[in-house]
């Protein structure tokens, strides 16, 4: 098996000073990445990934202003709408997040901006 040493990086949670060598290089340590679109800490903070979340769903919801701001769906239709193509951008690999409030109500918050926008209410 053939290891690219110069894109290899490695995460560290036990903040170990040992290192890893490969070939005599030595694999450069990180302390976050993204894996399969979800960014990982080495310090279990999920955080950053939250915000990335958001900032993703907030971009498909922009994408969708036009269907929003039309007078032929019904709201039910836009909220159907909204949970099917909104909420799974937002909650995408929420499984490994860790749960607290100040995370909920992050969330919470990005949902009930995003249906007063679309419910039309200030």
């Amino acid at each position: 098996m053939y290891t690219e040493v110069i894109k290899t990086k490695i995460m560290d949670i036990t903040n170990s000073t040992d290192n890893i060598v490969i070939n005599g290089q030595t694999l450069e340590k990180v302390e976050h990445f993204t894996y399969l679109g979800s960014k990982v800490s080495n310090n279990g903070d999920t955080m950053k990934e939250i915000n990335s979340r958001i900032a993703i769903a907030a971009s498909a919801f922009t994408k969708l202003t036009n269907i929003w701001q039309s007078q032929d769906l019904s709201i039910c239709t836009k909220v159907k709408l909204f949970r099917s193509c909104v909420i799974p951008v937002l909650t995408y690999g929420c499984e490994s997040w860790k749960s607290t409030k100040k995370i909920d109500k992050k969330l919470d918050s990005f949902e009930n901006k995003c249906l007063r926008k679309l419910l039309k209410v200030k």
